[in-house]
């Protein structure tokens, strides 16, 4: 039972997580080598970007984290995108790799950690989707 609520949980923050992307998510149909076209539109978004672009990076992971796809090569964009600006948008992803990858301490560290940031960094902040993440994974953690 316990997993299944679990599941549950995940899904809901991951449902949190698509809602909040700005581009949409393309339909995961096999492509070359079995991999999505998702993924492979991501790794393209990534070769075209400047070699700053750290929402790019961000984006891309973002994409591979939703369809639960190529989660090594989103950690390591996510990793390169918070080496050139950590930023509530990238934290929050990494949150959201953690908990797809059953590492709820970590999501809720980063996830409080991005919401601490938005409020002492952005003046008129709304972390009511990060809030609710938050909410989420406590109820994952402390059952």
């Amino acid at each position: 039972m316990r997993n299944s609520v679990k599941r549950t949980l995940v899904a809901g923050v991951m449902s949190l997580s698509l809602i909040g992307m700005t581009n949409s998510v393309w339909a995961a149909g096999p492509k070359e080598k079995n991999e999505s076209r998702t993924v492979l539109k991501a790794r393209e978004m990534v070769e075209e970007s400047a070699y700053h672009d750290w929402k790019t990076l961000a984006k891309a992971a973002e994409r591979c984290i939703v369809i639960d796809k190529n989660l090594k090569e989103a950690y390591d964009w996510l990793s390169m995108s918070l080496d050139l600006n950590e930023s509530v948008y990238n934290l929050t992803v990494l949150g959201d790799y953690y908990l797809k990858n059953d590492l709820p301490v970590k999501a809720m560290n980063t996830y409080l950690k991005a919401l601490g940031k938005g409020r002492s960094e952005i003046e008129d902040f709304d972390g009511r989707e990060l809030e609710s993440k938050v909410w989420v994974v406590r109820n994952i953690i402390y059952p």
